[in-house]
Parts: structure tokens; C-alpha cells; sequence
């Protein structure tokens, strides 16, 4: 019986997530609203999939929920994002092995909408550096490899 119940407090968690650069390379974060356990931390656009829908749906779904913004020319990323978020003092709850996938996606110039009442409360556009100043989830810190791979900036550390 003990180990029913430790298995009913572990659940993976499928999300599916934008990775969006405008065309001035800087990618497109969301802020976590005060109802999330990391409230004020930036992530990705994006979040769980739904019984029965496909990823890429989710993905145009979430993006238009927490910007307001439609998805288009979706590609799968070849990188997986993969972590378990252990019960712990501060983060009550159930253990989740969160896997998330990563589509590339285009989305239109315009106004950014933040999401009401939902999981984000804040949307905006950032460069590498104004991105890395910011309390990032560990997708968005993942996301950065992807985003702004490291071989890119190989002639400024002189390697």
C-alpha cells in the first residue's frame, strides 16, 4: 500500500514550448504569475498538452494564451528538455518529471498581450544579455543552447 501512494505522487508533465527569435535575435520569454511556485522567474512560451492533442497545437494554443501572439512555420527541436522536480520544503506538491519539447516557431510583429488570470503575467522580447540577467527556469536556461548555441559566439572568447 505505502508504494501506491508514492507512485500516485509522481506524475511526468508533457509541455510543448515556443522558441521564438524575432529579427533582431532576441528570443521571446514569459514572467510566472504568483499563482506558480516559481512566480517571477521568465520562461518559454508554452506549457502542458492536453489529453489527445498534439504538441504542436499546444504550442500554438499557449503562445496566443500568454501573448497573444499566432504561431506559424512550426519546427521540432532535436533537443529534449528533461528534469524531476522533487517534493521539497519549498516546492510542495507532487514529484513531476517534467519533459518538455521545443518548436521553433515565427510569430508576428506586434503588440504583446500578457496572459489574465493564468500561469504567466508578463511577456516581452530580450537579448542574450538582458536574458541572462533575468531569473530563468531551468527550460529557459536550457532554451539558451538552443537559442544562442555557444560555437555561434566562438569569435568573441577569442576560441
Amino acid at each position: 500500500m505505502e508504494q501506491d501512494a508514492c507512485r500516485r505522487k509522481q506524475h511526468p508533465y508533457l509541455g510543448a514550448y515556443a522558441l521564438a527569435l524575432d529579427t533582431h535575435d532576441r528570443l521571446l520569454l514569459c514572467r510566472l504569475s504568483a499563482e506558480c511556485i516559481e512566480a517571477g522567474y521568465w520562461t518559454l512560451p508554452g506549457g502542458g498538452v492536453n489529453w489527445g492533442e498534439p504538441p504542436e497545437d499546444a504550442v500554438v494554443r499557449e503562445i496566443l494564451e500568454e501573448t497573444g501572439l499566432k504561431a506559424s512555420g512550426m519546427e521540432l527541436v532535436q533537443r529534449v528538455f528533461s528534469k524531476v522536480y522533487p517534493n521539497t520544503e519549498e516546492r510542495r506538491g507532487d514529484t513531476v518529471h517534467h519533459v518538455g519539447l521545443l518548436y521553433r516557431v515565427r510569430v508576428p510583429e506586434g503588440v504583446l498581450r500578457p496572459e489574465t488570470a493564468g500561469t504567466t503575467d508578463h511577456c516581452a522580447w530580450f537579448t542574450e544579455g538582458a536574458a541572462e540577467k533575468l531569473p530563468l527556469t531551468a527550460l529557459a536556461r536550457f532554451a539558451f543552447g538552443v537559442a544562442w548555441p555557444k560555437e555561434k559566439n566562438t569569435d568573441s572568447t577569442g576560441g
